[in-house]
């Protein structure tokens, strides 16, 4: 598929920034290594699953996959952020379990192939996440699931995140201001996923998860408070195929 003008920008901004991201999103922080185990166990991650991660950067939600047992693919645009994957997942000895696959989310073409497809921020990065949803559809097998975590726009601390940060661009990440909670139910219900669960992390700033056990419960508590939940930094999109 030749890549559109959209696409191209978003390559070179992700190949020229590979370094800085792989840094900044391989770092170890309480806060983001509790967003991912929640992530996961919301998940439903089992060893033995085969799994997509489409969008896998740094591998944020990589290695921990492979470390829970399963066998995964990563999927992703930038050629040099992969590469540094890779190394990162040889260091750790779990490259028998893993498959790097460097393409856009756009020309995903598997059919029945994964049990769980995930994506860590991706979808504000899309042209058209209709399409890409309708392939996500496409490539579970019956009864998997797509899980896709991306930033909360009714969170304004993304706008102060976006604007300040000097590894970011509103020209890269506008997207963030469109995928709303209703949009992204929308785009999931069209591809034709039969159940679909919306939910909020990120509750508890992150500041706050120095003290892990507190965090942990307060975060739990606030995810069943109607109205509150809504203000998590990330909204998480849960949809599932048909048996």
């Amino acid at each position: 598929m030749k890549k559109s003008s959209w696409l191209q920008r978003q390559q070179a901004h992700f190949d020229s920034k590979s370094r800085e991201y792989s840094r900044m999103y391989g770092q170890h922080t309480p806060f983001h290594d509790a967003m991912t185990r929640r992530l996961l166990e919301l998940a439903g991650v089992k060893g033995g699953m085969k799994v997509l991660d489409m969008g896998c950067g740094a591998g944020r939600t990589t290695i921990p996959l492979l470390q829970a047992g399963c066998h995964v693919t990563g999927l992703e645009l930038s050629a040099s952020t992969l590469e540094l994957l890779q190394q990162k997942i040889s260091t750790l000895n779990l490259q028998e379990s893993f498959t790097a696959e460097h393409g856009a989310a756009e020309d995903l073409d598997s059919v029945r192939d994964y049990d769980l497809i995930m994506g860590r921020g991706i979808l504000h990065h899309l042209q058209d996440p209709q399409a890409v949803i309708e392939r996500v559809h496409r490539a579970l097998r019956p009864g998997g699931k797509a899980v896709f975590m991306d930033p909360n726009p009714m969170q304004a601390a993304w706008l102060a995140f976006i604007t300040l940060h000097p590894a970011l661009s509103w020209q890269i990440e506008s997207g963030v201001l469109r995928h709303t909670p209703w949009k992204n139910r929308r785009l999931f219900r069209k591809a034709g996923f039969a159940e679909i669960h919306m939910s909020f992390l990120g509750l508890v700033p992150p500041p706050l998860w120095t003290f892990r056990q507190f965090s942990s419960n307060a975060e739990e508590f606030l995810e069943h408070m109607p109205g509150i939940n809504r203000l998590g930094l990330y909204m998480l999109t849960i949809a599932h195929i048909r048996q």
